[in-house]
């Protein structure tokens, strides 16, 4: 293998070890972003159950 190939088959493993962890990012931050709008509707729910006196806390 030449230089060139070498540097291009370097670029090619960095790049693809860049674009690997944006997706995990994306996954992580999507989940975390539904996991704080689950906890606001949960909130919501347990305020109005408590302001009309149903069910059990």
């Amino acid at each position: 293998m030449t230089a060139a190939q070498e540097l291009e088959s370097q670029e090619l493993t960095a790049w693809n070890a860049y674009l690997d962890h944006s997706r995990k990012c994306s996954v992580c931050a999507t989940a975390h972003a539904y996991c704080g709008i689950a906890a606001v509707l949960l909130s919501n729910v347990r305020e109005l159950r408590d302001a009309i006196g149903w069910g059990p806390r």
